[in-house]
C-alpha cells in the first residue's frame, strides 16, 4: 500500500493569472472527488485524492475568473460511477462534462448523460508515462471508442483520447474515420526529451493543421523540468504555430501526487502567456473561442 493512500497532499489553494482571462473562459480539464461520504472512491483504487469537491472546485474556476469548466471523470479512482461528476454538472450550468463508459452502456444512459451536460468520453490506450494505463480500473480503449462513435455522433459528442504520440499517430486514419471530435489528452502524450523534428511528432502536427485533432495544452502533465517548464515549451510552441483554432486549455486541477511540485493555475496560465507572447487573440481561442465550440456552452 502506498504511503499516500489514506493520507493525501492537500489541494493547494488557487490564485488568479496576472492577466485576467478573456470573457467567456473556460478550464477544459480538471477533476472533481467527493466529498467521499457522498461518492465514495472504487475499493480498488490506486490511492485516494485529496477531497476536491463542487464547492472547491467552482470555488477555484471563480477565483481564477473562469467563466466555464469541464470537469473530466477520474475512472481510476471511482471506476465508471461518475456521480460526482454529474452531481456538479447538475448544479452549476456553467459546466459541461467529460465522462468514462462502460462498454456496454445503453442509449438511454448516453442520452440521460447528455440532458445533464455530458458532452463525451475519455479513452485509454497507453500513456507515454505508463504503459500500463489501458488496463487501469475504468479504462476503456480503441474498441469501445470505435463501437460506440456513431452513437456519440448522434448525439454530437467527442472521444477525448489518453495515448503516447506514437501511438496517437499510428490510430489517426481508425480515429478520423469516427466522424466525431476527437481531442487529445495532455498535449498528446508528447515525450519532451525527444526532438521536436521527430516523425511522430511531425505527423501529429499535420493531424492538428488539417483540423483533424483538438489538443489539451496542459505543460505540468508531460514536463520533467518542474520548476520551469521550459522543455515543454517547443512543443507548446509549434502547436501553437500549427493551428491555434483547434486548441484549448486544461489546469489539470487538483493536481494529484504532485506534492511540493504543485503548480498554481495562474501561474501555469501565466506561463501560457509568457510562451505565447501575450497575444491576445491566440488567448480568446485558446481559452474562450475554442472551448464554445467544442463543448457547446
Amino acid at each position: 500500500m502506498k504511503a499516500d493512500y489514506e493520507n493525501p497532499a492537500p489541494v493547494v489553494a488557487p490564485n488568479a493569472p496576472k492577466k485576467p482571462l478573456p470573457a467567456g473562459a473556460c478550464d477544459s480539464h480538471a477533476h472533481v472527488f467527493g466529498p467521499y461520504d457522498k461518492f465514495p472512491a472504487h475499493p480498488d483504487r490506486a490511492y485516494t485524492p485529496a477531497e476536491a469537491g463542487f464547492d472547491l472546485y467552482t470555488g477555484m474556476l471563480k477565483r481564477v475568473g473562469f467563466a466555464h469548466g469541464t470537469p473530466v471523470h477520474a475512472s481510476v479512482f471511482l471506476g465508471f460511477d461518475a456521480s460526482a461528476t454529474l452531481d456538479a454538472l447538475d448544479r452549476a450550468k456553467n459546466l459541461r462534462g467529460i465522462t468514462v463508459i462502460d462498454p456496454k452502456v445503453t442509449d438511454a444512459e448516453l442520452e440521460a448523460m447528455n440532458k445533464r451536460g455530458i458532452r463525451g468520453a475519455r479513452f485509454k490506450m497507453a500513456t507515454a508515462h505508463n504503459t500500463a494505463a489501458a488496463a487501469a480500473l475504468g479504462a476503456v480503449g480503441m474498441d469501445t471508442l470505435l463501437a460506440v462513435a456513431p452513437r456519440f455522433k448522434a448525439l454530437g459528442w467527442q472521444a477525448q483520447v489518453w495515448a503516447s504520440t506514437d501511438l496517437l499517430v499510428a490510430a489517426a486514419p481508425q480515429l478520423a474515420k469516427t466522424g466525431i471530435p476527437i481531442v487529445l489528452d495532455h498535449m498528446a502524450g508528447i515525450d519532451v526529451t525527444k526532438s521536436v523534428n521527430e516523425p511522430s511528432f511531425k505527423s501529429l502536427l499535420d493531424l492538428l493543421k488539417d483540423g483533424q485533432i483538438w489538443i489539451k495544452l496542459s505543460a505540468n502533465r508531460v514536463t520533467k523540468r518542474l520548476a520551469d517548464y521550459e522543455d515543454v515549451r517547443p512543443f507548446h510552441d509549434a502547436m501553437i504555430k500549427a493551428n491555434p483554432d483547434r486548441l484549448i486549455w486544461g489546469s489539470d486541477w487538483p493536481y494529484l501526487r504532485m506534492y511540493d511540485n504543485t503548480p498554481h493555475v495562474g501561474w501555469l496560465i501565466d506561463k501560457f502567456d509568457e510562451w505565447t507572447g501575450n497575444d491576445d487573440v491566440v488567448r480568446r481561442k485558446v481559452f474562450a473561442d475554442n472551448p464554445k465550440k467544442l463543448f457547446g456552452f
